[in-house]
């Protein structure tokens, strides 16, 4: 049995959401669907949904942020607009690279454009290059920190900067060089640091370490065997998470502590009045004063979004799978009761089954079928139709039939059973030997063999992780022989037999590991057969 809070779904959208963010007052909340559609949306008192507005933006959406009273629409081609509340456009920015995040840093926003560039936006005012201002290289990550910005530039070294000043450097370590893969805050302004690069062990050994600074001050520098993806604030200090699934509590002085294994790599972690919550794979893990529960979502919920006046936490993500339905939007109450379910049960929330409406018998056969109509859709209506037309044919081929019986019955009738038995063995077209030939060779006819479909799901696959410690891989199923070519369902599954494709082709985000998974091919009389895989993905170089 499993501990789990209950879950509603909120927004079952037309498209995948892509980007999930809610306004500092928890009073709107904002989610891109498939590329470029943003719809913007009041959170009433009962944590309902009233839409505002639904914005299409001109380019595939790259960020979204609330900032202030503005929503901010980002993209990677023209630069990012501005909207008030009510979903009206204010400015537009051009920014010559494109956008490819950005945050809130005091009264103004902070972005990464697309050449590496730091730039620092406002409401009419044109933006300033944060990059020429303290002559820095290419960029590749930003951290907000109460009045400090954190830069990363791909060289390894870190800046920390105010509006005017530079504060802190870190230099790069190591003669061949390093990246810096993950960087964060502790809730009393320690800044701590991931990073990887050679020439650290003997040989070509590669190294992870951790770092922990205060101002200026190393206070803290280790070896790991994981990578951090992931942090947030804690009232200790931060809690990490890691691709091994692992959450660590950090504490001020650098000591860390195990909380939450979740199994799989930690993308989003969240921590509010006691209780901490990890995304990680299809399920969010929460740790309430040490009770672990968790919640299943149809999608990797990547995006959380924290209502804290009263604890309610929305979430949305996507299974990866360009074959399959938008996965929802939930809505899940913190300090609702834990529940305790059978892990079957936690996919009961959004698994939707739509209502219908009871139409009687007297309604259902009969002749006027203009009520029957009323309950059934366009297509159901033509198909209708269409079996309509079908049965007049069938009738009217049926009559004639029954007419030309009729009449070769009235040409051959016979008084009595005596006297057919009669007309049949006097026949003198067919003698006994050809009746007796005719009846062996029927006998000895060949009974024709029933070929089942032969599923091939494909050979097993080996795939080495990227940076975020996953690797998309497609999983072919078109392989798949049958000789009547009579198919008429496929089915992917998982191996806890969740039905993820229906499909000959799927393709998936796996995380490291070994994942198992069978394919199902169905014909047209129901014959079937199956074939599995196993595909593992390994962990890549650190370099």
């Amino acid at each position: 049995m499993t501990f789990t809070r209950q879950v509603t779904p909120l927004v079952r959208p037309d498209e995948k959401i892509h980007h999930l963010t809610i306004s500092e007052e928890g009073t709107y909340l904002a989610w891109s669907e498939g590329k470029s559609k943003v719809l913007l949306a009041a959170i009433m008192e009962d944590n309902t949904l009233e839409t505002i507005k639904v914005i299409n933006h001109s380019q595939t959406v790259s960020a979204l942020h609330f900032h202030r009273s503005q929503l901010i629409i980002a993209d990677e081609i023209e630069g990012f607009s501005i909207h008030g509340l009510d979903g009206e456009l204010l400015q537009h920015q051009p920014v010559d690279a494109g956008v490819q995040a950005c945050y809130s840093w005091g009264i103004r926003i902070v972005i990464l454009d697309g050449m590496g560039s730091v730039l620092l936006g406002q409401y009419q005012r044109p933006l300033e290059s944060l990059t020429q201002r303290h002559r820095l290289g290419d960029c590749s990550m930003l951290h907000v920190a109460k009045n400090h910005l954190y830069i990363v530039q791909h060289n390894g070294s870190i800046v920390a900067v105010n509006e005017s000043d530079l504060l802190w450097t870190r230099p790069q370590r190591g003669d061949i060089g390093e990246r810096i893969t993950s960087v964060g805050t502790t809730l009393h302004g320690s800044f701590f640091l991931t990073r990887e690069g050679h020439a650290l062990v003997a040989g070509e050994e590669e190294a992870i370490e951790f770092e922990l600074w205060s101002g200026d001050q190393l206070i803290q520098r280790s070896d790991l065997s994981m990578r951090m993806l992931t942090s947030n604030h804690h009232p200790l200090g931060a809690v990490l998470g890691f691709d091994n699934g692992h959450v660590f509590c950090l504490q001020e002085d650098g000591q860390m502590e195990l909380i939450m294994d979740t199994g799989h790599p930690v993308i989003s972690l969240l921590h509010h009045q006691g209780q901490i919550m990890a995304a990680s794979w299809f399920y969010i893990h929460g740790n309430d004063d040490g009770v672990i529960w968790k919640v299943e979502h149809q999608g990797m919920p990547s995006h959380l979004a924290l209502r804290e006046q009263d604890s309610t936490l929305f979430f949305a993500g996507e299974d990866q799978n360009d074959y399959t339905d938008a996965e929802p939007i939930g809505r899940l109450l913190l300090r609702s009761e834990l529940i305790e379910v059978d892990q079957t049960e936690l996919s009961l929330w959004f698994e939707h089954t739509p209502e219908t409406e009871h139409v009687s018998a007297d309604v259902l056969y009969a002749k006027d079928q203009s009520e029957v109509y009323a309950h059934l859709t366009q297509n159901e209506r033509d198909a209708m139709d269409q079996d309509d037309r079908e049965d007049d044919n069938l009738a009217f081929l049926l009559a004639a039939m029954e007419e030309q019986v009729s009449e070769s019955s009235n040409k051959s009738s016979f008084e009595s059973a005596e006297q057919l038995f009669d007309e049949l063995t006097n026949d003198s077209t067919t003698d006994d030997d050809e009746i007796h030939d005719m009846i062996l060779n029927s006998m000895a006819a060949p009974v024709q063999d029933v070929h089942r479909p032969q599923a091939l799901a494909g050979d097993d696959q080996r795939h080495v992780a990227d940076e975020q410690g996953t690797a998309i891989v497609l999983l072919d199923a078109r392989g798949t022989s049958d000789p009547h070519n009579q198919i008429v369902s496929w089915a992917w599954l998982d191996d806890r037999g969740q039905e993820l494709a229906s499909s000959p082709q799927l393709k998936l985000k796996l995380p490291v590991g070994a994942h198992r998974f069978e394919l199902r091919v169905v014909d047209k009389e129901g014959a079937w057969t199956t074939d599995q895989l196993t595909v593992n993905i390994i962990q890549g170089s650190t370099s």
